[in-house]
């Protein structure tokens, strides 16, 4: 899990690529804005890839302020990256279990990593093969595509009896 440290709400640089005009924490803001404000310009390290999860903690409170399930990272320049996920909200078991609890760690680096966080679990792989999955892989490798054709075998018959039926139901004419 990606932990990231919030401190107070400030004025963002006037060279921000991601053309907000603060970042930081406030109780004031909703969790999406919360996220949209700080969820880049971060120096991510090549670990960062392998985490499903980032909680990110209040600097003034001391506790977990926001909970995002990972999907993908982008290039905001510099070298730096933003992170591309959805913000988990109550009923979710990792929001329930982190939310306004104590900071994952104390160090002054603003990103750190927490290795065997207990709600970041293992989970299988979504083809249903059983395999187990880590980090923000929803399948191990190949086993979407498997999932895909497998899929489609027992639907359509094959790949070109899946497209045949996806023109005739979705292709709008030719004028």
């Amino acid at each position: 899990m990606i932990h990231i440290k919030l401190g107070p709400t400030r004025p963002a640089a006037e060279d921000d690529t991601m053309q907000r005009d603060y970042v930081g924490w406030s109780p004031e803001l909703s969790p999406l804005q919360l996220f949209e404000r700080n969820r880049g310009r971060w120096k991510f390290g090549a670990r960062a890839r392998q985490e499903r999860y980032a909680a990110f903690s209040s600097t003034v409170t001391s506790t977990i302020v926001l909970v995002v399930e990972i999907d993908d990272f982008e290039d905001v320049g510099g070298g730096k990256s933003a992170i591309v996920g959805t913000v988990l909200e109550p009923g979710d078991p990792l929001y329930d279990g982190l939310i306004s609890q104590p900071s994952l760690d104390q160090y002054r680096n603003p990103v750190t990593y927490v290795d065997d966080h207990p709600l970041d679990r293992p989970r299988t792989c979504g083809c249903g093969c059983g395999g187990v999955v880590t980090g923000a892989r929803q399948f191990l490798p190949g086993h979407d595509q498997r999932a895909i054709h497998e899929r489609i075998a027992e639907q359509w018959g094959n790949t070109m009896g899946f497209i045949r039926w996806f023109d005739a139901a979705y292709r709008q004419p030719a004028e």
